[in-house]
């Protein structure tokens, strides 16, 4: 209580000046420290804007990351495709210019090389570790409306090697056959024109389709998303395909005129 009336006596002695000082200094000192808060808090957004520069920073390094190593294996991809074309093209020459005894021969090689190329297609597909493709050559039957499985790579059951049929009319390979257009889908289980196999248990889930002039559709199945890029490597694959079926028939029918003029 004494310290509190010495307060009060001290106040009421001391005279108006003392006041006006005093509320001056409390005025100072509160623009004071609203002054060193506002620099304390241009410092921490500061700080924050600097921390997000450089997550952005780091997110555009991922990014960019991301995209070499997909460069990078997209270039690999190319050059084994190029690699295994090169071949492809000397065995095509090879049954172009070779002379065979009998047409079964031709036939012979022909099959050979055409399970080679689905089986060379199926392998250069491949992207990335983990990624699985099979591709199948399917012949169309016009009269039938069908396209059947002519040759197929090792990811078909070798049952259905010339025995699974598709209908022209009611599926997915069938549209692009009928368009004369590449097709790509990867979710194409859910496509209008997907046509159920009961009889598979498959996991593949995307889908390229080539037309092949009149002789049928180039198939690529995949477990994961495929690119543009998949339909240009398949385009070059089917073209390849196209030439050897041709030569075939030719010598089918070159061998029939000779055994008629017999």
């Amino acid at each position: 209580m004494r310290m509190e009336k010495f307060l009060i006596e001290v106040l009421n002695r001391s005279p108006d000046w003392v006041f006006h000082i005093t509320s001056i200094f409390m005025v100072a000192l509160v623009a004071l420290l609203v002054w060193w808060a506002g620099i304390g808090a241009k410092r921490f957004a500061d700080a924050l804007g600097r921390e997000n520069r450089l997550i952005s920073i780091q997110e555009e390094l991922l990014d960019m990351q991301k995209q070499a190593t997909q460069a990078e294996a997209t270039t690999q991809q190319l050059r084994t495709t190029v690699d295994h074309m090169s071949s492809h093209l000397k065995n095509l020459q090879q049954l172009r210019l070779s002379e065979y005894d009998s047409i079964e021969d031709v036939e012979t090689t022909a099959h050979a090389l055409l399970q080679r190329i689905v089986e060379s297609l199926a392998a250069d597909i491949k992207f990335k570790a983990g990624d699985a493709h099979r591709c199948g050559l399917w012949l169309s039957d016009i009269d039938a409306r069908r396209l059947v499985l002519f040759k197929g790579s090792h990811g078909f059951p070798t049952a259905s090697i010339q025995s699974r049929t598709l209908d022209i009319d009611k599926s997915v390979a069938g549209l692009s056959f009928r368009r004369g257009e590449p097709l790509l889908d990867n979710n194409v289980k859910h496509h209008s024109d997907w046509a159920v196999n009961p009889h598979s248990s498959s996991k593949y889930k995307t889908m390229v389709s080539i037309p092949m002039t009149h002789w049928g559709v180039l198939t690529i199945d995949g477990r994961h998303d495929m690119t543009e890029d998949t339909i240009r490597i398949g385009e070059v694959y089917a073209s390849v395909m196209d030439v050897i079926l041709s030569e075939y028939m030719l010598a089918l029918h070159t061998s029939d005129d000779e055994y008629e003029s017999m």
